[in-house]
C-alpha cells in the first residue's frame, strides 16, 4: 500500500486548495518555522480519524479551520483526502482508495471512502492492522519521541501491539466482549419480563377467552345489524311503492277535484246568468203588473165617474166591464207568472248556494293535499274568490229592487180587490133597474 497524495483545503492555514504528491522514496518538506509544515501531520492524523483536537495542537473544533487574515476573510468548511495506492491491503476492492473527513463550523462532521458517505468506524476498521491508523505509530508528531520514550509500560505496550499488527484483534476482542455483556444483560431482562408474563398468564388466558367470546358475539351481533338492516331496507322499499301509489291517488284525486271544480264554476255561471234572466223577467212582469195596475185604477175611475152619472148607457157599461173583466184576468195571469219566476229564482239560488257548499267541500278536501299541489289549490281559491265576487254582483239587483216586489204585492193586492169589489163601487139595484129602463 502506497500513500500517492493529500488534497486539503480550508484546514488551519491552508486556505486554498493544495495536493501534495508522495513518489516512491522518501519525501522531505522543508521551510522555516510557520510555514506549516506540522500542519500537513495534523492534517493526516484528522483524515484517518483523529478525535482528540488537543493532538492536533487546537481547543475546540472550529480551531482547524481556516479563520480568515487581514487579506482573506474566514471558511465556513475544512476537508481534507487521502489518497492511497492499494495493493491488497486495504479490504476494499478498488486499486485506489481516497479517504475523506469534512467539517463545519457549525460542527458537523462528514467522512467519505471513495465518495461514499460512511461511519468513522468505517474508517477505523479500514486502517486496522495496517500501522497507519489514528493511534499507530507511523505518525509521530513533535516532542513526541520523548513521549514514546518516558510513558508507562502499558502504553508502551500499546505501541507495540500497534506496530505488531494486533490492535484489530484488541478491538474485535473489546467489542465482543461488550456485545456479550449487553447479550448476558438482556438475557437477564428476558428472564425478569419472562417470569413476569408468567404471572400474567392466567388473566391473560381468561382475558383471551373473553376476547374470543367477544369476538364470537360481535360477529353474530354484526350478521344480526346487517339483516336487521336488509329487512329494514325492504321495509322502506315496500313502504316507498306504498306511499308512491298513494301519491299517485291522491294526484288524481286532485285531478278530478280540479275537474268538478271547473264543472262546478261553469255550472254556477250558468245557474247566475239563468237567475240574471229571471230577475230581468220578473223586473219586466213587475213593471206589466204596475202597468195593469194603472189601467186597472183607471178603469175603477171611469167606473166610479160612470156610476155618478147613472146615465150612462147600458151597452158601454157592458163594454167597461168585460174591459174591467179582462184586465183583472191578464192581472191575475201576470201575478202568477211573477209567483213562478220567484218559485224558479228561489230553486235557482238554492242550487247555487248547494253548489258553492260543494265547491268549498272539495276546497277544503283539496287544502289536505300535499305541497306540492298547492299551485292547483291557488287556482281554486281564485276560482271560488271569483264565484263570490259574481254572487255578490247577482245579489245586488235583488237589493236594489225592492220597489219591484212591492209593485208585484200591490199588484196582488188590486187583483184580490177587482174580485171582490168593495160595496160601494158595486152598483146598487136602483141603479141597474134605472138602467135596464133606460
Amino acid at each position: 500500500m502506497q500513500l500517492k497524495r493529500l488534497e486539503a483545503y480550508g484546514f488551519k492555514s491552508f486556505a486554498d486548495k493544495i495536493t501534495i504528491e508522495f513518489d516512491h522514496g522518501i519525501t522531505a518538506i522543508v521551510g522555516p518555522n510557520g510555514s506549516g509544515k506540522s500542519n500537513i501531520t495534523d492534517a493526516v492524523r484528522w483524515v484517518l480519524g483523529e478525535q482528540n483536537i488537543r493532538n492536533l495542537r487546537g481547543t475546540r473544533s472550529e480551531d482547524i479551520i481556516f479563520a480568515g487574515s487581514a487579506q482573506r476573510r474566514p471558511l465556513n468548511i475544512a476537508e481534507v483526502s487521502l489518497i492511497f495506492d492499494n495493493d491488497g491491503t486495504l479490504p476494499v476492492d478498488f486499486q485506489e482508495v481516497a479517504v475523506t473527513r469534512r467539517l463545519y463550523r457549525s460542527g458537523e462532521s462528514e467522512y467519505f471512502i471513495n465518495r461514499s458517505r460512511c461511519r468513522l468506524k468505517d474508517i477505523y476498521q479500514l486502517f486496522a492492522d495496517t500501522g497507519i491508523g489514528h493511534d499507530g505509530m507511523s505518525i509521530i508528531g513533535q516532542n513526541r519521541m520523548e513521549d514514546i520514550l518516558n510513558s508507562r509500560p502499558e502504553d508502551r505496550r500499546a505501541f507495540f501491539e500497534e506496530t505488531a499488527g494486533i490492535t484489530k484483534f484488541r478491538d474485535r476482542k473489546r467489542e465482543t466482549v461488550k456485545k456479550l455483556t449487553d447479550t448476558e444483560a438482556n438475557l437477564l431482562r428476558v428472564q425478569d419480563i419472562m417470569q413476569e408474563i408468567e404471572t400474567q398468564l392466567e388473566p391473560l388466558a381468561r382475558h383471551a377467552e373473553k376476547t374470543r367470546q367477544y369476538n364470537a358475539l360481535h360477529e353474530e351481533y354484526q350478521k344480526c345489524k346487517l339483516t336487521k338492516f336488509a329487512r329494514s331496507a325492504r321495509r322502506e322499499a315496500d313502504r316507498k311503492a306504498a306511499n308512491e301509489e298513494k301519491l299517485q291517488k291522491v294526484r288524481d284525486e286532485s285531478l278530478g277535484f280540479e275537474t268538478a271544480v271547473g264543472q262546478a264554476a261553469a255550472e254556477r255561471e250558468a245557474m247566475q246568468k239563468e237567475i240574471l234572466e229571471l230577475e230581468q223577467r220578473m223586473k219586466t212582469g213587475a213593471e206589466a203588473n204596475e202597468s195593469l195596475r194603472q189601467k186597472l185604477e183607471a178603469a175603477n175611475r171611469e167606473i166610479a165617474a160612470l156610476e155618478e152619472r147613472q146615465g150612462q148607457s147600458g151597452a158601454e157599461k157592458v163594454r167597461i166591464e168585460s174591459r174591467r173583466a179582462e184586465l183583472q184576468e191578464a192581472l191575475v195571469q201576470s201575478v202568477r207568472e211573477i209567483g213562478r219566476l220567484s218559485g224558479e229564482a228561489a230553486e235557482k239560488k238554492r242550487k247555487l248556494t248547494e253548489a258553492d257548499a260543494h265547491a268549498e267541500g272539495q276546497q277544503e278536501r283539496a287544502a289536505k293535499l300535499p305541497p306540492s299541489w298547492r299551485s292547483a289549490r291557488r287556482r281554486r281559491k281564485r276560482s271560488a274568490s271569483s264565484a263570490r265576487q259574481n254572487r255578490k254582483s247577482s245579489q245586488r239587483p235583488s237589493r236594489r229592487s225592492p220597489s219591484s216586489t212591492a209593485t208585484s204585492r200591490r199588484a196582488a193586492r188590486d187583483a184580490r180587490s177587482a174580485r171582490l169589489p168593495s160595496r160601494r163601487q158595486r152598483p146598487s139595484s136602483r141603479h141597474l133597474k134605472s138602467s135596464n129602463r133606460n
